[in-house]
């Protein structure tokens, strides 16, 4: 198992179901859009983007165009964004209910919020230190989370659909790495015995 989230080997398997989303809802990415920490996605899937701003929680990014809090709306405009880009950022929320309705009210009438969350992850190192880490998610949890501020009429069946199938491939192949582990660990007894 990596404990460098897959980098160590290329690419975290998640990305690939992270940006397979995208790809799919990439209509969606236009006008102003918000991304977390970075413009990476924007950039890459974004069509017709009139303006990119890019959030960060504290100074010291260079890539931020707006340093401010989800939970509390400082620092973000409200009313302003046609989509937020939120990919593996709540895990380090504390109160994320306050950032999902803080998400919400930056968005202008009938934007688009395209968030994805882990639901099986390693603690990540880094972001505990600099935000804590605390929350992994179910589809069921998730689903919660967002209708409580969004509504259940407004969730898009692809997006939920997407997410539930991304996060059940990386749960098999978590489970079919562990089980590679554990047959390699019995044959390295078994051999230690001979």
């Amino acid at each position: 198992m990596s404990t460098h989230f897959g980098l160590d080997r290329g690419r975290p398997v998640d990305r690939f179901y992270i940006e397979r989303f995208l790809e799919q809802n990439k209509d969606l990415i236009r006008g102003r859009v918000l991304e977390v920490q970075e413009r990476t996605y924007t950039d890459w899937f974004g069509t017709a983007v009139d303006q990119s701003d890019v959030l960060h929680a504290g100074p010291g990014n260079p890539e931020a165009t707006l340093v401010g809090d989800l939970t509390t709306g400082d620092g973000i405009p409200q009313d302003a964004y046609d989509c937020i880009i939120l990919t593996q950022t709540l895990p380090f929320i504390y109160d994320v209910h306050a950032a999902v309705r803080g998400t919400r009210a930056a968005l202008k009438p009938g934007g688009t919020i395209l968030a994805t969350v882990p639901g099986i992850s390693q603690i990540s190192r880094e972001d505990m230190r600099d935000w804590g880490d605390w929350w992994r998610f179910t589809s069921a949890s998730a689903k919660r989370l967002f209708e409580h501020e969004y509504g259940a009429e407004k969730r898009l069946d692809r997006e939920r659909t997407a997410l539930e199938k991304a996060r059940e491939k990386v749960e098999e192949a978590e489970r079919r790495v562990h089980e590679a582990e554990l047959d390699s660990h019995a044959a390295r007894r078994a051999l230690d015995e001979i």
